[in-house]
């Protein structure tokens, strides 16, 4: 099996949920990543030799493969481990888990929206409110469910994860845990899978990464 290469920013972003993933499936990868300081090196070098239709970050090597998108790379990753079924075995499969992501990709970029915002201080209580919404619903549909495939996992349980990572950092003082505990169990039983675990406790993971650009108002590191 070829070692892959992951590449992007150094930071969470749109990766570490792929992160996550690679180290679940136990594919071994070298995270290859950019800061400012190798940014014209990126954009004037690498981006151009990248052979890709589409050349962006992140990206995913497979030997010559190249691949783009982040969904698409999360989606390749699970059929290199064999594990096609954490995309939808059946059309039912990949219909709910399509809807899930939906709402979690909308929520994900609201977030960024709000932590980018130069007036986002003022922001957070109203936002909060706003997100209670989409969060309590989530929270409904995981009653009695181990992982949002109707209780299978999939590669969108790790987006879940990151959605609620996120949120439980800017929306600190709101107690979002507490308001939502079966969104709680599911962050926790993802964070406790033994895989997972893992690599949170190994040098593979970066706790210095933060979750945005240097652009955003609002920003954490990735101390859990």
């Amino acid at each position: 099996m070829s070692n892959l290469i992951l590449s992007y920013w150094n930071l969470r972003g749109r990766t570490e949920p792929i992160r996550m993933l690679l180290n679940y499936l136990q594919l071994p990868y070298t995270y290859k990543g950019y800061d400012l300081s190798s940014y014209n090196q990126w954009k004037q070098v690498d981006k151009p030799a990248l052979q890709s239709d589409f050349p962006n970050l992140p990206y995913l090597k497979d030997g010559d493969y190249v691949l783009t998108e982040s969904d698409a790379i999360a989606q390749y990753v699970c059929v290199k481990a064999n594990r096609e079924d954490m995309i939808g075995t059946t059309i039912e499969d990949r219909i709910n888990i399509a809807r899930i992501r939906g709402i979690v990709n909308e929520n994900i970029y609201l977030i960024g929206q709000l932590a980018y915002s130069p007036k986002y201080k003022e922001e957070l209580k109203a936002n909060f409110q706003r997100f209670s919404v989409p969060f309590g619903q989530l929270n409904n549909y995981l009653n009695n469910k181990e992982y949002i495939n109707n209780g299978k996992i999939c590669y969108y349980d790790f987006y879940l994860y990151e959605l609620m990572f996120i949120a439980h950092k800017i929306f600190k003082e709101e107690n979002v845990f507490d308001v939502f505990p079966n969104l709680r169990s599911h962050y926790y039983r993802i964070q406790n899978l033994p895989q997972i675990q893992d690599y949170l406790n190994s040098d593979r993971y970066n706790k210095s990464f933060v979750i945005y650009g240097p652009t955003s108002v609002w920003n954490s590191d990735s101390t859990l």
